[in-house]
């Protein structure tokens, strides 16, 4: 892992689709880690070795399916702590107040 002080830094990720969905995370809670989705590619290669943390990973509805069977594999094969929020929109079409309020 390239950084590790941000690795060690958070207890709790968001994983996105987008860099402005991230930014906007970032921007609205600073207790939260975020990796990126590029194109909805896999980042195990960026979650696999951070044990003991929790994932949250928030996709729009059309990705849903695919994201309860990613959360299914990558539980059982890495043993990591990932949920999965799953919304009309994603994190960087939803206001600024809602999401510094929003606890996940």
């Amino acid at each position: 892992m390239g950084n590790c002080n941000f690795c060690c830094r958070f207890e709790r990720f968001f994983i996105v689709e987008d860099i402005f969905s991230a930014i906007k995370i970032v921007k609205a809670n600073k207790d939260y880690g975020v990796l990126v989705l590029f194109n909805s590619h896999n980042p195990i290669d960026k979650i696999k070795n951070l044990k003991n943390k929790r994932f949250i990973l928030w996709l729009d509805n059309d990705k849903f399916r695919e994201s309860l069977m990613y959360i299914k594999e990558i539980k059982a094969r890495y043993n990591l702590d990932i949920k999965t929020k799953v919304s009309d929109r994603d994190p960087k079409d939803v206001p600024m107040n809602i999401l510094k309020h929003e606890k996940y």
